[in-house]
């Protein structure tokens, strides 16, 4: 197991044999590497959301996405998810569903090179414990070579917020329309049609 500090999985897909997603039963994909792969590659949100809405028994179940000429995807039911009562249950992620998914993937990409961030450790996919994460990724990606992406995933909030301020500089060189202009093909490159 590598660890890759602060450095965006998002960027590095291709260069893997799969990369690992975090999924939850309902098949919602809407924050962080979530949200940017389901961006960039919509056939992953397609075969999601062809499974059973809701199922429960889709936890510790992994999904593999592959199309020709494109980057495999592996999602890993680890959440039961949404978590609408976080004062009362602030970690949710389902550990022994991980332990299960891992042990599929360490079966079935035996001696591949995969990455995966570090599941379920986000307040959207799970909010668990980073260090016990970790120590089940390492105790179960035995027969494989993997990266493990620590960095901080971002909410689409955070990317329009971030194209409005730097569109600042565009409204004091070109002007207003310019910068309605801008704002409107960021909107449309942030948020899912």
């Amino acid at each position: 197991m590598n660890i890759v500090k602060d450095v965006e999985l998002k960027d590095h897909v291709t260069e893997y044999d799969t990369v690992l997603i975090p999924a939850n039963i309902y098949s919602s994909m809407n924050e962080g590497l979530q949200w940017e792969i389901r961006k960039k590659y919509p056939f992953v949100f397609e075969d999601n959301i062809a499974t059973r809405y809701g199922d429960p028994n889709k936890l510790g179940t992994i999904l593999d996405c592959k199309r020709d000429g494109m980057p495999t995807f592996t999602l890993c039911y680890i959440v039961k998810y949404p978590n609408a009562r976080p004062d009362l249950r602030k970690d949710y992620l389902e550990y022994d569903s991980l332990e299960k998914c891992l042990e599929l993937v360490n079966i079935l990409y035996k001696g591949k090179k995969i990455a995966l961030p570090i599941l379920g450790c986000e307040p959207f996919d799970g909010n668990g414990d980073k260090e016990r994460v970790l120590k089940i990724i390492e105790e179960k990606l035995t027969n494989l070579d993997a990266d493990v992406y620590d960095y901080k995933q971002r909410k689409k909030v955070q990317y329009w917020f971030k194209a409005y301020y730097d569109g600042k500089d565009i409204l004091k060189e070109k002007g207003k329309e310019a910068y309605k202009e801008y704002l409107k093909e960021q909107k449309n490159n942030i948020y899912l049609k």
